[in-house]
Formats: structure tokens, sequence, C-alpha cells
């Protein structure tokens, strides 16, 4: 279970990565799906989708080289007395999510 801190955090790291990764320009669509943080809020796993999911890897490795910088970002945003390390990943569960709906969708049909 989750503290109201670190729920308050990790709300504001999606915003400041989405603000981030907006800036990029990768030629495709990146959403901050969720983040997960650890509960000494040392180290944060952002999790994202791309558009088209063709550019996944490609776009992944670009965004995983600019940790740093995006770390650099969001301190100059913040004051927190530790600013933890960033992980980028692609969210699968919201692909699973995804392929279900459209499962169900064709069920229902």
């Amino acid at each position: 279970m989750i503290s109201r801190r670190q729920e308050k955090v990790n709300s504001l790291f999606k915003r400041l990565a989405s603000s981030f990764f907006a800036k990029e320009k990768t030629g495709s669509i990146i959403t901050v799906t969720r983040i997960a943080s650890s509960k000494n809020l040392k180290s944060v796993k952002i999790f994202i989708s791309v558009f088209p999911e063709s550019k996944e890897k490609e776009v992944l490795g670009i965004l995983k080289g600019k940790t740093g910088e995006l770390r650099r970002y969001i301190c100059s945003q913040i004051k927190m007395k530790f600013l933890p390390f960033f992980e980028i990943a692609i969210d699968n569960e919201e692909k699973a999510k995804q392929k279900i709906d459209k499962i169900l969708g064709a069920v229902v049909k």
C-alpha cells in the first residue's frame, strides 16, 4: 500500500515526465501511463506507451539515454531532499488491458 506522500510525489513525477517527453523529438506519441516508486522514494520507474508500437524499442532507447536530462529537468522544477533515480520502461500491463478490451468488444458485438 502506498502512502499519501508517495501518491502526491508520483503524480508530480508523472506530470513532469509527461512535459519532458512532450518536448522530445522522437516522431512518436509518448504517454506516461503510470509511475511506480520505492517506499523511500530513492528510485522511480516511469511506465510509458508509444504510438506507433513499431517504434517502441527505438523510442525507449532514446529516452533511456536521456534519463540524466530528465533528472536535471525534474530537479530544476521541484525541491526535494533526495532526487530519485529514474528508470523508463514500456507499460505491458496497458497493452494487455487494450488486448482484453478488444477481445471483449468483439464478443459483445
